[in-house]
């Protein structure tokens, strides 16, 4: 890409107000009944992910890899469960009688639920309370016995040997019966222990029972036998199996790629398991133990899945067959146009999960939600095919495609039946005064940490409610961006924090500092894995009366395929960071990902009610070099869909409305119907729209500005300001910055009196010196209610930015 630089200074940029089984044979009863503990249950119905309303006890049989995967400094599994309403137990090496809690793979759980003492096993199973991995009880021993069994066969286990296609043999003569894993373990031999189990599960249907697949190795020897078995138990195992008692949550396929999902989505169970490869993804070094980053993917996919399991096995469970299917989707569309279509279903109550097969395959897309899109013209078939526990159903769909006509609209400026406040007009420069700012907690290490954050922050007015220190309320920013390649796959992690009276001074050390009021959580675990290089990211915090209090987010990555519609940029999750529950992803109608996905705000409901259709929220971007817009983008769109807060399927088409853009450089060489004062190093990474109590308004954005006659991405070049930018090694060549007449550049106390400019030198060969500094800005936050706003500072507290704070009079 060509780089330009020459000089950038730090702006605030205000601009006028304008403008979401089986075969388990027949099974033996064992001496134990079913529990009289078993209640009615009068709660959350099928395809309810919610937490369980009172506490409930889990026990989960692991070694080293669960460890990790429960710590609290690497999957945090633990907490995460505690937050969702589980009261967490844990066995390691040693635990239990005869040191039952040493034997873990798959031989051994015919030991655990079958063999001679599985009585006396598992009954101290059910009864303890024994905690070893670091993670947090939130709740005190709700008392009586553990009703939720997960166990995990450790990495080995994913060495299976042998034909995957041979019939597993009859229990009595499995020579992996008891066994640790050795020369009898096989995939046939495995399929055998497992689908034997049954029998004990069946007669105990007090107990929910979660089998969690064993973690992939980095080794591909048995890597396709370990896809085989992993997928049959997901798929197979349970095939027969009338109750709701047993589950399977694939640890496996989730560690082997960041496009393999098993979770709970749009209401149903999605299983995506042909993405990468079958070995490890998530690895350091040959190290076969999953990475934190792996351990917190699985993490974030398995608990919701696991509530949504709770709520179905307390409801019932009994098998109820789908007996119709249904396609909702439009009729007509036009050429190279992305349309969503949604799968439906009847009855409504049939048991779940419900798998879902398109034909063709769809274009982007799985599960209840998918989309196609067709470069030609003609009528098109689309098939469905529906199917849970007790049977299937197809339907079939037609679209008439035709060509449609495309035309550039340019909006530098859209004033629609607008007239300034009679009483205020719009808000000026003069009108921002400096309070002072302040520094973020927290240490170094990512992705726990605020360096190199920063990408997006929002406001949150119910945050920090005992603060009487006139600056109410918290705020939520993203931490260390994500880093692409598997360098930094759970980064741009959240989290929320006080703020303290902002200090006017040029020292970091007189600035008070900020505290955590919920610490990092990785929010968008699982989403958004195709869009990690250089992360573009906005969040904005709306209490719609719909919807209740939710966390919106945008997200974008610096360079984008020009297919515009093949990632859904937008989601939303709940301000509980430990319990999200994103939804999502949307698009904002068929706009370049360019221009949707950089800043994200609140559009003032009386505004948005009378201009924009009623969506609330304003989204989009500047990308440098005006390869969206030649100025910064905006559209208005709401991703609920009723008075209820219903958010749309995901993959939708958001309806936007369209307030500002402008012409792209993708489409003419010539700086034309552009912002006024345009240039393409220009950067605008935050934005807001200002109301205050003096009745003024005005939409902001902040960034930094480029200016000069010539300017490009970049340093200066020794032969000449009037030439390109060159790298590091050159720059060292030539120290003084020029101006495009080739005099030196001004003092650096041109820029901004109130920023601290990257005192510490931070990679300045990337951010720059002097008046060719860029990077300065990051996002920005409003507070609304006390005419307050927050604009974040990068790379001005050693990595980490500062928070700067102006009063709007």
């Amino acid at each position: 890409m060509k780089r330009k630089s020459i000089i950038l200074t730090i702006i605030i940029f205000v601009l006028a107000v304008l403008l979401a089984g089986s075969r388990y044979l027949s099974p033996t009863p064992q001496t134990q009944a079913l529990s009289d503990e078993v209640e009615p249950y009068l709660g959350p119905m099928m395809g309810d992910a919610s937490p369980p309303s009172e506490p409930v006890k889990l026990v989960f049989i692991h070694h080293s890899c669960g460890d990790n995967w429960l710590d609290d400094d690497n999957g945090n599994l633990g907490d995460q469960l505690g937050a969702n309403n589980y009261y967490v137990s844990d066995t390691y090496y040693d635990w239990g009688p005869d040191s039952i809690g040493s034997n873990t793979d798959i031989g051994h759980w015919w030991t655990w639920f079958r063999g001679t003492n599985s009585y006396t096993y598992t009954q101290a199973l059910y009864d303890t309370t024994n905690k070893h991995a670091s993670y947090t009880r939130p709740m005190a021993e709700p008392g009586g016995e553990n009703k939720i069994i997960m166990f995990k066969s450790c990495y080995p286990n994913s060495e299976l040997r042998g034909d995957p296609t041979e019939a597993p043999p009859p229990i009595d003569s499995n020579p992996l019966r008891g066994q640790g894993v050795g020369a009898n373990h096989t995939v046939a031999n495995a399929k055998g222990i497992y689908i034997d189990l049954l029998n004990y599960f069946e007669s105990h249907q007090d107990k929910l029972f979660v089998v969690i697949t064993a973690p992939p190795v980095q080794d591909s020897t048995w890597a396709d036998n370990a896809r085989d078995f992993n997928t049959w138990l997901v798929e197979e195992w349970l095939d027969g199996y009338s109750y709701s008692n047993v589950v399977v949550f694939d640890f496996y396929n989730v560690l082997t790629d960041p496009d393999n999902h098993h979770r709970f989505r749009d209401g149903s169970v999605e299983y995506i398991n042909d993405q990468g490869g079958n070995t490890l993804y998530y690895h350091s070094g040959g190290d076969n133990h999953p990475t934190a980053a792996g351990n917190q993917k699985a993490t974030g996919e398995f608990v919701p899945l696991l509530n949504y399991y709770y709520n179905r096995w307390k409801s019932g469970g009994a098998c109820q067959a789908l007996s119709g299917a249904s396609i909702t989707g439009p009729a007509n569309g036009y050429t190279n146009t992305l349309y969503a279509f949604t799968a439906g279903y009847t009855p409504s109550d049939a048991s779940t999960p419900i798998t879902y097969t398109w034909t063709p395959s769809p274009t982007a897309g799985s599960g209840a939600v998918v989309s196609y899109t067709w470069a030609t013209t003609g009528t098109k078939n689309i098939t469905l095919t529906a199917e849970n526990c007790g049977g299937s159903a197809t339907q079939p769909h037609t679209i008439t495609i035709k060509i449609k006509g495309h035309y550039n609209i340019y909006l530098p400026l859209i004033l629609k039946n607008y007239a300034p406040p009679a009483n205020g007009g719009l808000v000026q420069p003069s009108d921002l005064v400096y309070q002072g700012a302040f520094r973020l907690p927290g240490g170094d290490t990512p992705p726990l940490t605020f360096a190199y954050g920063g990408n997006a922050m929002t406001f949150n007015p119910n945050g920090d409610p005992g603060s009487t220190d006139g600056f109410p309320g918290s705020l939520f920013i993203t931490g260390h961006d994500r880093m692409a390649y598997g360098e930094l796959p759970n980064g741009s992690q959240v989290a929320e924090i006080s703020i303290p009276a902002p200090v006017e001074s040029g020292s970091l050390s007189e600035l008070d500092q900020a505290e955590f009021l919920q610490e990092f959580h990785d929010v968008a675990a699982g989403y958004f894995t195709a869009l990690e290089e250089i992360p573009r990211i906005g969040i904005e915090y709306l209490d719609a009366p719909a919807t209740g209090p939710k966390i919106h987010l945008a997200w974008g990555q610096h360079f984008q395929d020009d297919i515009t519609t093949t990632i859904a940029s937008h989601a939303w999750f709940d301000p509980n960071l430990a319990a999200p529950n994103l939804q999502g992803t949307w698009f904002i109608g068929n706009q370049s990902l360019y221009n949707t996905n950089g800043y994200l705000f609140e559009i003032p409901t009386s505004w948005a009610d009378e201009h924009a259709a009623g969506h609330y929220l304003g989204t989009g971007r500047y990308r440098d070099g005006g390869w969206g817009s030649m100025g910064p983008a905006l559209f208005a769109y709401r991703p609920w869909i009723d008075i209820s807060g219903t958010p749309a399927p995901s993959g939708t088409h958001l309806e936007e409305t369209m307030l500002l853009l402008y012409e792209s450089s993708e489409n003419t060489e010539n700086i034309e119907r552009c912002l006024d004062g345009y240039q393409h190093p220009d950067e605008w990474e935050g934005g807001a729209w200002i109301t205050t109590g003096s009745g003024k308004s005005a939409v902001l954005f902040a960034g930094t500005k480029g200016t000069g006659a010539k300017y490009w991405y970049g340093f200066t070049n020794p032969d000449g300001p009037e030439y390109p930018c060159v790298y590091q090694e050159d720059v060292e060549e030539y120290t003084v910055c020029r101006l495009a007449d080739g005099t030196p550049c001004p003092a650096e106390d041109l820029l901004d009196e109130y920023l601290f400019l990257n005192p510490a030198g931070i990679e300045e060969d990337t951010l720059g010196t002097g008046v060719q500094r860029k990077y300065r800005i990051g996002a920005v936050a409003y507070d609304r209610n006390n005419d307050l706003l927050y604009v974040l500072e990068l790379f001005a507290d050693e990595a980490k930015p500062v928070v700067h704070v102006w009063k709007v009079q």
